[in-house]
């Protein structure tokens, strides 16, 4: 077609001028034929990039179109699940209040606790002072013993050195008790369980000697301690 084009525009020129074509027009003809072809085919070629350009900017406006679609999904998926997190915050916040509440009840009731612990505790303190002075009172009588009825006197022996130790007591009735001798000059100490009475003396059955401390014992009467002197 674009073979016969310039036969037929060359034809079309002779037909219009009576069949006599000067040769100077008819070149002229044939170059802006050519001109006319080449831009045709420029305009040609401008026509297939602006095709290729649409083709490109219609798969971007697809390609676009795909995108918000996915992206509106997204953004209702996005925006349930912010529905979603509002809800559980604010379940989070009754039960964080419910919580905060149940905390200041017990705070209050803790220290009432503390408080009436505190008072009790001040009696239980008062009373255990008062039991412990009464206690200390009693102890202190206790410990005022009277003096023990019991006289000791020392008599040198005959057949034996050192001393004898004699014991005496007005008591009427059997009187025992407990007599401790320490010895100075060795440090050991001796006991001995007497049972005096009223009517006679009693002696110790080991000898005794200057220095040596002899303790007697009984449970209701202080302690009486004397020392063995020199010279008996």
């Amino acid at each position: 077609m674009k073979k016969l084009c310039p036969l037929l525009f060359i034809a079309a020129l002779s037909l219009g001028l009576g069949g006599c074509v000067p040769k100077a027009k008819l070149v002229e003809a044939e170059t802006k034929l050519a001109a006319a072809e080449t831009q045709l085919a420029e305009t040609q070629t401008k026509l297939a990039d602006s095709e290729a350009k649409l083709a490109a900017i219609e798969e971007r406006i697809t390609t676009g179109r795909q995108i918000f679609t996915d992206t509106k999904t997204q953004n209702t998926t996005l925006a349930d699940e912010v529905a979603t997190l509002k809800n559980q915050v604010t379940e989070a916040n009754v039960k964080n209040s419910l919580l905060l509440d149940g905390v200041t009840a017990l705070k209050k009731q803790l220290a009432e606790q503390a408080e009436q612990t505190k008072e009790q505790t001040t009696l239980w303190q008062k009373e255990l002072d008062d039991t412990q002075k009464l206690l200390a009172d009693a102890y202190a009588k206790l410990a005022q013993k009277p003096p023990l009825p019991v006289t000791i006197s020392f008599r040198s022996r005959l057949l034996h050195p050192g001393y004898a130790a004699s014991f005496r007591t007005q008591i009427k009735k059997d009187f025992p008790v407990m007599v401790l001798i320490k010895s100075k000059s060795l440090g050991t100490t001796e006991q001995r369980q007497l049972n005096l009475s009223q009517l006679m003396a009693k002696e110790l059955d080991i000898s005794v000697f200057e220095g040596d401390a002899i303790t007697v014992k009984h449970a209701e009467y202080a302690d009486k301690t004397v020392v063995c002197p020199s010279g008996k």
